[in-house]
């Protein structure tokens, strides 16, 4: 005679589990019931319930704090609902509290996941502790050496990333991802012989990776080696002839030869990849200004052409206000500045930190400033050379960079300053966006100024930065600084497309004062 066991639903089961934890707490206390809660979590996890799992752990957990399986199934849990910190610190638990003895070996591989999570959401301190238990379980993957490394390149801590990348290729020689990260780090300590040399070793292991080429390339070329910068620039584009970049650098390199036809042949098949390339779209404008320079130079002698104060009611502001440009071997970029204090033979320049934070390293750079002018078709605006007189760190929340300069028009002035601003303030933003003949006029107003950082509306672009925020009477009112993104609107809840960020003018003047400027 069979006996029938009666098929329990889940309610029936949960109430007969609640009655056994209730004998159990009598008889044996909080172990037992801490073991029914695990095994019911269990259960709940089979049937994808992470939610009810997750709180079934963590009453296991209240009954028994240091219950490594608890914890373990509770991270597992969480990085099922992709509750990635949460997750992480139930993981650091579970290992603190009983370490790493008789632990599944897939734990490694779902630390390794959530350390790669964590970096994508930008929380490197996260992913940091994430990879260090993957490699308190197993010290001898490479790949995890790898994401190490490659998380402090995100950080551009370049130092930091050696250790590890060569760990991972003491692990493993072969690993050409691992020669190129390492190489990346070279790079980026402008250690390029270092870095030709392992960006080498990664090509010899693979010499089919475009991006492996490229980066060889972009290393010969900042070690002033172009034509072979350009071999390899031509055999990555061989591999893979849809990035923009890799034309952009090979345009570079070709003009450092004087291939200029070449050069803005590459120039332009950069821009018809990738139209966000301002380097390519200036090197084109310039290239005009350049072969003049050699074939005409007495072109540059001619006197300014400046519009009437009736025709451009703005020209004393704008003849204030510069276009910043940085040219060298690497890179062609422009920005925005305007003139703070001058004397008879000298001007300061305000301007953004990032607006020349790359210049500093450069060997073959040019810095220089271009004043506002109208000349005809053949002629081109004066420049005066500048130098970097001051800037702030890195660290600072204040981007900000100062330029000297000489030889200026005699006519040019120096801006004056607001004594302060306002919400819903109306304000223009004199500049020079990208793809422009530069001096654009954008208006709007300061929607809020959070701490010492105005918000606008008035639309801007990438080379705005450094621009002057003017009030209705020309007078600066902050600094641009960050352009281009989501703002969050006045009602809660609702966003705005082109806001902007600008620097007060009361902490620019703190800082100029400090610097002695004014």
């Amino acid at each position: 005679m069979k006996v029938r066991l009666p098929q329990w639903s889940i309610a029936g089961a949960i109430v007969g589990a609640i009655l056994l934890a209730v004998v159990g707490l009598t008889i044996w206390g909080s172990p037992l019931l801490a073991m029914l809660y695990l095994t019911w979590g269990d259960r709940l996890l089979e049937q994808e319930k992470y939610q009810e799992a997750g709180d079934a752990y963590g009453q296991a957990l209240l009954y028994a704090p240091e219950s490594q399986p608890a914890q373990l199934q509770l991270g597992r849990v969480l990085f099922l609902q992709q509750q990635w910190q949460a997750a992480l610190q139930a993981y650091q638990q579970a290992l603190e509290n009983q370490g790493d003895r008789n632990l599944d070996p897939d734990l490694t591989f779902t630390l390794e996941q959530l350390g790669q999570q964590l970096e994508a959401e930008g929380q490197f301190e996260q992913a940091l502790q994430a990879f260090q238990l993957a490699l308190q379980l197993n010290g001898d993957r490479p790949a995890i050496y790898l994401h190490l490394g490659k998380l402090f390149l995100a950080k551009d801590d370049f130092e930091q990333a050696i250790e590890p990348l060569q760990q991972a290729i003491a692990r493993d020689p072969n690993h050409a991802e691992a020669h190129y990260q390492l190489g990346n780090a070279f790079y980026g300590l402008e250690n390029y012989k270092k870095a030709i040399a392992t960006f080498e070793q990664a090509i010899a292991l693979n010499p089919n990776r475009a991006d492996f080429q490229h980066h060889l390339g972009q290393a010969f070329k900042q070690h002033r080696r172009f034509n072979k910068a350009i071999a390899a620039l031509e055999r990555s584009l061989s591999l893979d002839g849809t990035k923009g970049l890799v034309y952009q650098d090979l345009c570079f390199a070709l003009h450092e030869k004087r291939r200029f036809q070449e050069a803005v042949q590459r120039c332009e098949q950069a821009l018809a990849r990738n139209t966000h390339l301002a380097g390519a779209r200036f090197y084109l404008q310039e290239i005009p200004r350049l072969l003049a320079r050699q074939q005409n130079p007495a072109v540059f002698s001619l006197p300014e052409r400046l519009p009437s104060a009736a025709i451009d009611p703005l020209l004393r502001p704008k003849r204030s206000i510069v276009r910043v440009i940085v040219q060298s071997s690497a890179s062609w970029s422009t920005g925005t500045g305007w003139i703070v204090k001058r004397n008879q033979t000298q001007a300061w320049v305000v301007t953004n930190r990032h607006v020349v934070d790359k210049a500093v390293a450069l060997q073959d750079l040019t810095l220089e400033v271009e004043f506002f002018s109208a000349p005809p078709q053949g002629q081109f605006r004066w420049r005066s050379p500048a130098q970097i007189l001051h800037k702030t760190s890195k660290q600072d929340s204040l981007d900000l960079a100062v330029l000297l300069v000489e030889n200026l028009p005699p006519d040019i002035q120096a801006l004056p300053l607001a004594n302060s601003s306002s919400p819903y303030q109306p304000i223009r933003v004199i500049g020079h966006p990208q793809g422009t003949d530069g001096w654009q006029v954008s208006e709007g107003e300061i929607r809020q100024q959070i701490l010492q950082k105005l918000e606008l509306s008035a639309m801007l672009a990438s080379g705005n930065s450094g621009s002057p925020v003017l009030n209705w009477d020309n007078q600066v009112v902050g600094l641009v600084t960050e352009v281009g993104f989501l703002c969050q609107q006045i009602q809660p809840g609702q966003f705005a497309l082109n806001c902007s960020l600008a620097h007060s003018i009361a902490q620019v003047r703190e800082q100029l004062q400090a610097w002695k400027i004014l």
